[in-house]
């Protein structure tokens, strides 16, 4: 009994869903965009900026732009940057990368 409560125990804590992220921001203003060396960073402004998943605090978001989904990100970034539109921003995770932990954008 006590090996089969471990390994729940264990099984729970390092499951991904342990580490779930959440919405960064639900107005976000695009404020700059960096491309570099297969990232995608993105200054946002908001006031209502959560961090998740243990990231630094920071005002910028990483995007994996190696993926075509990442690619579909940056678009929305880039519209929302010309437009001025607001964005929601949903997180998901830590990208390590210039010395900081930041939050990797899962949905834009």
């Amino acid at each position: 009994m006590r090996i089969k409560l471990l390994l729940v125990f264990w099984g729970v804590l390092f499951s991904s869903s342990s580490y779930s992220g959440g919405w960064y921001t639900m107005d976000g203003v695009v404020e700059q965009i960096n491309v570099e060396s297969g990232y995608v960073s993105i200054r946002v402004s908001a006031s209502d900026i959560n961090y998740h998943d243990g990231c630094d605090k920071t005002s910028e978001v990483v995007i994996d732009d190696d993926t075509k989904n990442g690619d579909r990100q940056v678009s929305v970034m880039l519209a929302a940057y010309m437009s001025g539109k607001k964005v929601n921003i949903y997180t998901s995770g830590c990208v390590f990368n210039w010395g900081k932990k930041y939050p990797k954008v899962f949905s834009v």
